[in-house]
């Protein structure tokens, strides 16, 4: 919770941050560096907030939901790899 908040206000700080006072330029490559700057910070919010959306899916992965791990398919995956393996080294004699 308190990073989600920390993530917001970094996020409403960065137009902030990148306002550059140097005004000896004339009005043309001040419009550009405006747009550049909305557009720079747009996919900065984008990215941090869809890692965020990522976060909270994921916040609990060993649950029942439909993104959650298949916990008894990789066990049973797992179960059968090494039942695999013994018989390819062991022999049929060992697999039962």
């Amino acid at each position: 919770q308190m990073a989600r908040t920390i993530m917001f206000l970094w996020l409403f700080s960065l137009p902030l941050a990148l306002i550059d006072l140097d005004s000896s330029d004339d009005g043309g490559h001040i419009f550009h560096r405006v747009v550049s700057r909305c557009v720079m910070v747009f996919f900065i919010t984008y990215g941090f907030i869809g890692l965020e959306s990522v976060s909270i899916q994921l916040d609990n992965p060993f649950g029942y939901d439909e993104n959650d791990f298949d916990n008894l398919g990789m066990a049973y995956c797992t179960f059968e790899d090494i039942y695999a393996i013994i018989y390819r080294l062991d022999g049929i004699e060992w697999t039962e």
